[in-house]
């Protein structure tokens, strides 16, 4: 008997399934890739500056658009050459995709999928399972006379019928080839089963390499690469730093807060571990020759680690904070280490604050601050640094665009006495012209365009430590309290007259940074007399409110009884010379039994002028319906 002529299949399958997949597939692809690249075109405006001269009129602006820093990126390194090639492969992937994916929609119409009528027995001789020899025997006599060839000459389909009968009636007669039938559904028993994978007709000669790459890319390839991400993945804390950096962070700042220190602690995260390629080490030992003869960094007290990129990414932002000229291959490690400023110095000041002091647990409850607000002071003048690249022990002056140490000596004098910025700022301009009368006019307008906006603190208002809800300005242990602060930050702008006009600022410039940043401001509580912080509070230009008006609230727990001197900061982050203290005065009583035992006689008689309140109202009530 043909054993082909048998089909256990119901279903007989095309290409239409492997189509349908690759369609789904490439489409999935191309459908993230567009939102992909929607992103960025709507972030673009953010991270490229905009050339139009007219974007310096509006004040509500997060970062500087001066002539000077509109061409910075933001928070990103200046694209290489390679990204153009990048660019490239990935328009042309994205072409072939398209293709691939206009190929597939044209080509699955085309395949159809199609059904056969399973070969069976009992149904072609119109008799049940449970029907014996004779009603076979009768339904294949009655069936083989009607569609005898003899009595339908010249009809094919009499005869392929004919053909299905005497087989079926063969199957169904022999006891061997009936049970077969019933029980695997094939008169010649069972035929195996052949494994394979759905691929089209064209490939089906190549189905055991592919059905090898499948084996490798599920069984291999797929957990090896969930297990990497995995492992880099839980490498990285919450708010994006590597746990080796906080433990690093967190070692440094038990031991040490000194600037110089902190500087080395910064270039050694392990977010920078491969901004310096091992070719460019040449260039780096010759960057640090130079910097040997500089003033204010000694390379022998240089806490030095035995890594290599810890080494080298420390000579390269000491070289860059001493106004060395970097070499242009060590500047897109500079900008890698200076786009990540914000997450570094931020996860830097809450590492602090899990240094926990046995000292300061005696006056304050546990848990409350942590740390030393020396070191957080420390890690500000770290970031003021980068962005201006200069040294805390440098004159502000410096920051102001083209100033030298020529042009600081000139303001010092008795005719200017400048010693800030914020004097410069307040300069008539007929004395700044005058104090810069050998410079170019591009130049002065420079240097007018930086001071219209420098950030200058003023109507900082603080409350003293009060408690909500409660008449008694006296403060107890175990009382929670409040204290309100407020500040705007302004500029002088340039007007017509001598005198400088008084308006709401806007971000800082920050001339010497290579990418654009945005000025955040820090509002630290202080204990002064134990140098430990109390609450941080990290606002930026987005905080606002309508006034252009900085709002901050810290609660805390009271010390324990005694006098304390708190103080409140702040302090910018980008700019030297723009922050403000204020210091306030907090006594602590003890609470006594005889206080709390006041506390209770005042509860109760307020409940019972309550009650008494009651019930005169209902005494008075009762007498108008009497009446």
């Amino acid at each position: 008997m043909d054993q082909t002529f048998f089909r256990h299949e119901k279903f007989s399958f095309n290409d239409s399934a492997f189509l349908l997949f690759m369609g789904s597939f490439l489409s999935v692809f191309l459908f993230l890739f567009l939102i992909y690249k929607l992103w960025t075109i709507l972030m673009a405006p953010l991270s490229k500056g905009n050339n139009d001269t007219s974007s310096l009129a509006p004040l509500d602006t997060a970062t500087c658009n001066c002539t000077v820093c509109h061409s910075k990126p933001v928070g990103v390194r200046q694209k290489s050459t390679r990204s153009k090639w990048w660019n490239y492969f990935v328009v042309a992937v994205l072409l072939l995709v398209c293709f691939l994916l206009g190929y597939l929609v044209w080509s699955i119409p085309k395949e159809r999928l199609f059904t056969e009528t399973v070969w069976n027995p009992f149904e072609i001789l119109g008799v049940t399972e449970q029907a014996d020899e004779k009603e076979i025997a009768r339904a294949f006599r009655k069936l083989s006379l009607r569609y005898h060839p003899d009595k339908n000459p010249g009809d094919p389909q009499a005869v392929s019928k004919f053909i299905d009968i005497q087989r079926a009636y063969e199957t169904l007669t022999d006891p061997k080839s009936r049970e077969n039938f019933i029980q695997f559904g094939n008169p010649d028993g069972f035929q195996g089963v052949t494994y394979g994978i759905g691929l089209p007709k064209v490939l089906k000669k190549y189905d055991k390499p592919f059905l090898v790459f499948y084996l490798i890319l599920l069984v291999v390839i797929t957990p090896l690469s969930v297990g990497i991400w995995w492992k880099r993945k839980s490498q990285v804390l919450e708010n994006g730093i590597k746990k080796n950096s906080v433990i690093l962070f967190r070692q440094m700042l038990i031991r040490t807060g000194t600037f110089r220190d902190l500087v080395a602690t910064y270039a050694s995260a392990f977010e920078f571990e491969h901004v310096v390629a091992k070719k460019l080490f040449p260039v780096v030992m010759q960057l640090m020759n130079e910097l040997k003869g500089h003033s204010h960094w000694d390379l022998r007290k240089m806490k030095l680690s035995s890594l290599p990129h810890m080494v080298f990414n420390q000579v390269i932002l000491q070289a860059y904070i001493s106004r060395i000229p970097i070499p242009k291959e060590l500047t897109p490690a500079l900008e890698e280490m200076i786009s990540r400023l914000d997450l570094v110095i931020s996860a830097m000041i809450d590492t602090n604050a899990t240094i926990l002091r046995k000292e300061v647990a005696h006056h304050w409850p546990i848990g409350l601050g942590g740390g030393f607000a020396s070191r957080i002071l420390s890690i500000l003048q770290v970031s003021q640094s980068l962005c201006q690249q200069l040294h805390p022990k440098e004159s502000e002056l410096l920051q102001v665009p083209l100033f030298t140490n020529q042009q600081v000596q000139q303001c010092r004098l008795k005719e200017f006495k400048v010693q800030k910025v914020q004097d410069l700022c307040r300069l008539p301009w007929s004395k700044l012209e005058h104090l810069l009368r050998n410079w170019s006019f591009s130049e002065i307008a420079q240097v007018k365009a930086y001071l219209d906006r420098f950030p200058i603190l003023y109507n900082v208002q603080v409350t003293e430590p009060f408690i909500e809800d409660e008449e008694d300005s006296r403060v107890f242990e175990g009382d929670v309290l409040t204290i309100n602060v407020s500040f705007q930050v302004g500029r002088y702008q340039d007007s017509t007259s001598d005198e400088r006009e008084w308006m709401m600022g806007v971000a800082p410039c920050l001339f010497h940074c290579p990418l654009r940043k945005k000025t955040f401001w820090w509002v630290l509580l202080i204990d002064s007399d134990r140098d430990l912080p109390l609450s941080i509070r990290k606002l930026e230009f987005l905080d606002r409110d309508a006034t252009g008006t900085y709002l901050c609230t810290f609660h805390f727990p009271s010390p324990r009884a005694g006098k304390y001197q708190l103080a409140v900061r702040i302090i910018c982050d980008s700019v030297f010379g723009c922050e403000c203290e204020r210091r306030i005065s907090l006594k602590v009583r003890r609470r006594n039994v005889v206080d709390i035992v006041s506390q209770k006689e005042e509860e109760d008689t307020e409940e019972e002028s309550e009650d008494s309140s009651l019930e005169d109202s209902a005494s008075s009530s009762s007498e108008e319906e009497e009446e």
